[in-house]
């Protein structure tokens, strides 16, 4: 247990460490860009699961540890869209990876709407997940990847209609 917090302080602190050293240069689509990054491994974790016995316990850690980076990312997304500071690149590199996310975990959510486990039709009979576990692999795997991708989708239009407006 003490290993694993360890490694999920170690593995949070770089991108959050740099992501502020990024927003504080200004750069905030980059810093939300660089979370979203390294939310991708945290997320893919679930995917090692075997589903042996309809164990979906992967896909729960897989969203609790991406979650808070994929909604640092979305806020960070957002605050940039107010203040006027999106960088086109920075912006594709944001929506490119929710997308990518979306497809890569595909699987797991759609099982989850399906059938009630992230595992599929074939585990369905073990009684499903709980509940909560069911709204938390929406969430992680569905909701936050959508959500940035919108806020991206949004920045990206954002910075096109400021290019036009300074280049007149």
């Amino acid at each position: 247990m003490t290993v694993a917090i360890l490694v999920l302080a170690v593995s949070w602190a770089l991108p959050l460490g740099l992501a502020v050293a990024l927003a504080f240069r200004g750069h905030l689509m980059w810093a939300a860009a660089l979370v979203t990054v390294f939310a991708i491994p945290h997320q893919l974790m679930g995917l090692t699961s075997t589903c042996t016995q309809g164990a979906d316990g992967t896909f729960g850690t897989g969203a609790i540890f991406s979650g808070p980076l994929l909604l640092i990312a979305v806020g960070v997304t957002w605050w940039a869209l107010n203040r006027r500071k999106v960088d086109p690149s920075a912006s594709w590199v944001t929506l490119a990876v929710p997308l990518i996310l979306l497809v890569l975990t595909q699987g797991a959510w759609v099982n989850t709407l399906q059938h009630g486990t992230p595992c599929g039709e074939d585990f369905a009979w073990y009684g499903g997940s709980s509940p909560a576990m069911v709204m938390l692999i929406l969430v992680g795997y569905l909701v936050l990847p959508l959500c940035l991708a919108i806020s991206a989708a949004g920045s990206l239009m954002m910075a096109r209609r400021l290019s036009a407006v300074t280049s007149n």
